[in-house]
Formats: C-alpha cells, sequence, structure tokens
C-alpha cells in the first residue's frame, strides 16, 4: 500500500510539473512559437495548457497504478492480456506528456 501512495504523490507532483511548463515543455531550438506582444497568447490559453496537460498524465499515472495494483495483488498470476493493449498505451502517451498531441493529431506524433 505504501507503494501505491508513493506513486501516486509522486505522479500528482509530475503531472502539476508538466501542467505548469506546458506550453514550452516541447519547444525545441529553432522551432520556438513566433509570437510578437500582439499574438502572444493570455492567460486563458496558459490556463487550458496547464489543465489538459495536467489532466492527461493524471490519467496515464491513474491508468499505471491500476496496473502496479494489478501486479502487487497477485503477483503469480498476473499477466498483460490484449485488453491491456490501449490502456498501456494510454498509460505510457500520459505519462510522458504526448497523450494532448495524440488527441489533436489523431496519431502518435514522431519528430519527422
Amino acid at each position: 500500500m505504501r507503494i501505491i501512495i508513493a506513486v501516486a504523490i509522486v505522479g500528482f507532483l509530475y503531472s502539476i510539473f508538466l501542467g505548469i511548463f506546458a506550453s514550452g515543455i516541447f519547444s525545441f531550438e529553432g522551432r520556438e512559437p513566433d509570437y510578437n506582444d500582439e499574438t502572444r497568447p493570455g492567460w486563458s490559453w496558459r490556463v487550458f495548457q496547464f489543465w489538459l496537460s495536467f489532466s492527461c498524465c493524471a490519467v496515464g499515472w491513474a491508468l499505471g497504478l491500476c496496473f502496479l495494483q494489478r501486479i502487487l495483488n497477485c503477483p503469480s498470476q498476473f499477466s498483460f492480456k490484449v485488453d491491456d493493449a490501449i490502456p498501456l498505451r494510454v498509460t505510457l502517451l500520459g505519462i510522458t506528456e504526448l497523450l494532448p498531441r495524440t488527441l489533436f493529431l489523431g496519431k502518435v506524433p514522431w519528430k519527422t
């Protein structure tokens, strides 16, 4: 039970971190947004980015906790099934902060 609580706290703090830095976390060198003072997004855009990134990351951590709980309940009988493929993918995309981009693009974003 302590492991679940510790992972939940880490997941919550990580979700807050990614929510705070959501607007610039995927800005790479040479790919900075082209804003000037008139077109710079306002506070409502930043709140939306925080909410979206925090929610998607929290969903990923929650699904990860479900998998961890299943493993800890009965380790000898745990196995991944075909039914676990989509939740596992959502877990990995949510924790790595790629779930919002996947939802917008309709595919897993890869650097081209």
